[in-house]
């Protein structure tokens, strides 16, 4: 019960940040443009999902699905344009092995900003997100990873559309 609380507060607190697949518009592209470098970084997996996905095979996986739409990744965000970085969140519960799994995944690109010609200090900022939730049943934990992989696609493609790919 605890758990299923803790999940339904952080779907609450993400919900309002999460775009909608598909959202694009020239704010989205004007952030995305110029970007030739990030890093990728598996910020949370939830231990509910550990079993079925390995994050550092995920963290390859995506980052191999980066490089081959022409992004470069670097092993740390100091090297990357703009500072930007490839964050992955999964949050998810299951009250029982029989229950259906409930997920949120959530996906953004932080890069670093300047609020203001003077400043000498960049603020990192983030400038693309999207995001996915529902249940999958014990029979499909398989196709796990691949919504995951489905939230990172809709970031090459918007990346892809901001620079002319």
């Amino acid at each position: 019960m605890r758990q299923l609380l803790v999940l339904l507060v952080v779907l609450l607190l993400q919900f309002g940040t999460v775009s909608p697949v598909g959202a694009t518009g020239p704010f989205t592209y004007r952030a995305l443009k110029g970007i030739e470098q990030v890093a990728v970084t598996m910020e949370y997996v939830a231990p509910e999902v550990k079993s079925i996905i390995d994050s550092t095979k995920l963290q390859t996986a995506i980052e191999l699905r980066l490089k081959q739409s022409g992004l470069k990744v670097t092993p740390s965000e100091k090297d990357a344009t703009f500072g930007s970085v490839v964050f992955v969140n999964v949050y998810a519960t299951q009250t029982n092995q029989h229950a259906p799994l409930s997920h949120f995944i959530d996906v953004c690109l932080s890069r670093n900003v300047f609020l203001s010609p003077t400043d000498s200090k960049p603020y990192g900022s983030k400038v693309w997100q999207n995001g996915a939730m529902g249940q999958l049943d014990s029979g499909k934990l398989k196709q796990f990873q691949g919504k995951v992989l489905a939230s990172v696609d809709e970031f090459i493609k918007d990346w892809k559309a901001a620079n002319g790919r």
